[in-house]
């Protein structure tokens, strides 16, 4: 397995995790480890993919010079979803096909260094559940976001049925799971989808990443849910990312997260 490049290297260097069919790498900008996902065309969740990305996470978190990691993709989007060719395998009763993505999703959550992912292009389905796993996500403006599984007679079965409400509040994920529509990034930041809209998706994902470090926040607990405060200053924490934490539980997120936006508005 490949190392990170020293610290005070110039610029990210890509270096491949394990094989040359690995559409995973993992860099070092600076303090930040930047992972880039090249699975063309659109980035979809193969076998090869969730094992690279699972390296990858692992790599980064056993690093002593990485205090941040970045996720992001090549190419035209975010992970677009799962691959079709697998799940086409299992409707017509093939052995395998279908994504084993739970132990990615719990070694995204569950890493001690804060995961930033960086959203272009559409987030779908699968995407956008390997991103709701992340403990920030920004995006660039023209980003979408969403789980489109009922169109398909399906509905989120990598935990996002579990994590979007948790984000979003209950009446906002019931919109999307049950209309399959995805939304733009304007809208998911006001939702608490996403934490930032961004010019430049990995510099500006860096640049987040490096002020969640220098405000010592950290992967943030479960249970823990980011809402844009631009209001007064009160007697909660606020990041130097702009975020205002509060911790609740799922029921009473959705009616904090409303009195919050209320409290923005009138500033």
């Amino acid at each position: 397995m490949a190392c990170l490049p020293a610290p005070g290297a110039p610029g990210p260097r890509p270096r491949v995790i394990s094989s040359m069919t690995n559409p995973v790498t993992l860099s070092l900008d600076g303090s930040v480890a930047v992972i880039r996902i090249d699975n063309p065309p659109v980035n979809a969740l193969s076998p090869e993919t969730i094992d690279g990305l699972s390296a990858a996470l692992a790599q980064a978190a056993a690093d002593p010079a990485a205090t941040a990691i970045v996720v992001h993709a090549a190419g035209r989007t975010f992970i677009a979803g799962a691959d079709i060719k697998g799940l086409e395998n299992v409707v017509w009763g093939g052995d395998t096909g279908a994504p084993e993505m739970h132990d990615l999703l719990q070694r995204i959550e569950q890493s001690p260094k804060p995961v930033v992912m960086a959203i272009h292009g559409t987030a779908l389905g699968g995407g956008v559940e390997v991103a709701m796993a992340g403990h920030y996500r920004v995006a660039v403006a023209e980003a979408q976001l969403g789980l489109p599984e009922v169109n398909l007679g399906i509905i989120p079965g990598a935990e996002g049925t579990q994590r979007l409400p948790r984000l979003v509040g209950v009446d906002n994920a019931l919109t999307m799971v049950v209309s399959g529509r995805p939304i733009k990034a304007a809208e998911a930041l006001q939702n608490g989808l996403i934490d930032r809209i961004v010019d430049d998706l990995v510099g500006g994902a860096v640049a987040f990443a490096r002020e969640v470090v220098a405000a010592r926040q950290g992967p943030l607990d479960h249970g823990v849910h980011r809402l844009e405060w631009n209001g007064a200053e009160s007697s909660g924490q606020r990041s130097a990312a702009g975020v205002y934490f509060l911790k609740v539980n799922a029921a009473e997120f959705s009616t904090v997260r409303k009195l919050v936006l209320l409290e923005n508005r009138s500033h």
